[in-house]
């Protein structure tokens, strides 16, 4: 079940709602759904990795409109 938190907790930082995120990640909504709520299937390392994409995304951003 940790990794069902880290993941919605990860994907609430981002700012995304389930149905955003889910096409940013190859998966549909209600996948992300079962993660979250179910506990039925997990992310594969995949999603992980594009989720670190997306936080690094996100960080150059907001590094850039400091500037």
């Amino acid at each position: 079940m940790k990794k069902l938190r880290i993941f919605k907790k990860e994907r609430c930082a981002l700012g995304f709602t389930q149905k955003e995120i889910g096409p940013l990640l190859g998966v549909s909504p209600r996948t992300i759904e079962n993660w979250e709520q179910t506990g039925r299937s997990y992310p594969r390392a995949s999603v992980w990795m594009a989720m670190d994409t997306l936080k690094t995304q996100q960080a150059e951003r907001k590094k850039n409109k400091k500037k």
